[in-house]
């Protein structure tokens, strides 16, 4: 399980992993991130070795 918390643009976001695999997600705040992961739910796709960008704005962006 990952989460990023950023109180100060009020987001809360967290992915629920099995193995490298995501089975769940929260996001509140901000959704610039759902895209990424709804490809990744919808497809079963392994995620990257790290999956914390997913989570980024930088990451969402690509």
């Amino acid at each position: 399980m990952l989460r990023l918390t950023d109180a100060t643009r009020g987001s809360y976001k967290k992915l629920v992993l099995r193995g490298d695999r995501l089975v769940g997600a929260i996001l509140l705040g901000d959704l610039a991130a759902v895209g990424d992961l709804a490809r990744a739910l919808e497809h079963d796709d392994p995620l990257p070795d790290h999956p914390l960008h997913l989570l980024t704005t930088l990451g969402a962006a690509r």
